[in-house]
Parts: C-alpha cells; structure tokens; sequence
C-alpha cells in the first residue's frame, strides 16, 4: 500500500527521463494507495475543497501531472504506472493494429491511452467475461453510465508515467465526494459490482488487487510484445534502482 505524497509521486519522478539519463527500460508498476483524492492538470479540485480532504476523512488532496481531473486512488484499486520509452518500446503495435507507424515514429499519446483501454477491456472480457467498453469520455466503461476504470497519463521526452486505476473491491463512496473526473450523472462501479449483478460466483480468492495485477501486467505485456518477469516487491523498492 503506498503513501501517494512520500512514495508515488516520487515514483513517477524516478520515471522522468531527465532522472534518468540512460535509456528506461519498459516497467508495470502495480500496487494500492492508501486514499487520497488527485487532481489532474483539467482539473479544478482545487477551487472545490483547497488542500484539505473532502469533510469526514483523512484522505490526502495531491495535484499531479497527469491527465484528466478528480479522482480517487484508495484499497481495493488495482492503480498501475507503465513506464514505458513510446519511441523505443512500441513496434509490436505496429505489427497488431496496422497503423502504419515506423519505428523511428513515436507512439502518439492518444493511441497509447487507446492501448491501455483496449487492455483493460481485454482483461476483463478474458479473465472474468464481463463485457466493457469505451466511450467519448476516456476510461473502460460496462455502460454508458457506469465506470470501472480510469486513465490518466504523462509523457515527457516519450517516457510514460501514471496510467490506470481499475475498480475491484473500492468503497464506492470515495467518489461520491467528489464529481470524480470530471463527469456528473455517471457512475464509478467496481468489478465485484458488476459481477454480483450479473449473477455470477466469485471468491475473495479469484477477483482481488494481487490476482488482477497479474491479469493485466500479462495482457499489458502481450499487447507491447514484450516478454515479461513478474516479481513480488514493494513498489518503492523501484526507487533504489
């Protein structure tokens, strides 16, 4: 579980390529944030509750760098940081979609959230058979109204950092404190949710942060091409590397 203030945010600075002047090798973070409330570079959070925590909670309020608005990181979100060389690490994409990008051209931001989407959906169409989708606004939908996944990215010099933040076990009612990115009259559900109203048996066993970090560092992987080694760390560690 990570402290967003003392842990992520210097995780993603560790990710900035002017922090690290060698080529940066492709990496999925995964891990859960203790809950803090982070407001994206459209966002305007800010104006909203200041640098306090919305009334009854001890949750952190933390501008970033990435895109998007107002959302909520907290346990039971599956929250991942690809950082990833989209000038270096991304011919396969080539090679999958047909795009007729070279690869002496960078992977566009759009398609890379695109990416990341079409992942997300892939995951939960393969591992748990729940059908997702994505609409005009960015994020992985199971319906017009209802959002089980978020996305919001940085990119400097082709480096990513942030990334998704995928609903499995949340408190719903998180969001419910702010108009969480940005979207009034829609909904944030998590997968537990939708599998409970689709009738289906799962166990705490099956569908949980651990068990969908594997899931979509492995979908995440195959749709970059790259050969992948999951090891068992605490995300921090990544910063005495």
């Amino acid at each position: 579980m990570l402290d967003f203030k003392s842990q992520a945010s210097k995780i993603s600075h560790e990710s900035d390529p002017l922090s690290r002047p060698t080529p940066v090798p492709p990496v999925i973070l995964t891990f859960q944030m203790h809950p803090v409330f982070t407001l994206g570079r459209r966002g305007n959070g800010k104006s909203r509750f200041g640098d306090r925590p919305p009334e009854g909670t001890d949750a952190l309020v933390i501008e970033t760098l990435r895109g998007g608005q107002t959302t909520f990181h907290g346990p039971g979100q599956l929250v991942s940081y690809p950082i990833v060389d989209l000038l270096t690490h991304f011919k396969p994409f080539e090679e999958t979609t047909g795009s007729g990008l070279t690869s002496s051209t960078k992977l566009p931001v759009r398609c890379y959230v695109s990416l990341l989407e079409k992942t997300i959906i892939q995951l939960l169409d393969t591992y748990h058979d729940v059908t997702a989708m994505t609409t005009d606004n960015t994020g992985v939908w199971v319906n017009e109204n209802d959002k089980i996944a978020a996305i919001g990215v940085h990119v400097r010099r082709n480096v990513t950092s942030h990334g998704i933040a995928l609903n499995v076990s949340t408190d719903i009612e998180w969001f419910k404190k702010v108009v969480a990115c940005g979207l009034k009259d829609k909904n944030m559900v998590t997968l537990q949710m939708v599998l409970d109203k689709l009738g289906r048996n799962w166990s705490e066993e099956s569908v949980n942060v651990n068990v969908l970090a594997k899931q979509w560092s492995r979908e995440l992987s195959k749709s970059f091409g790259w050969d992948m080694e999951y090891i068992e760390a605490d995300p921090k560690d990544y910063l005495k590397h």
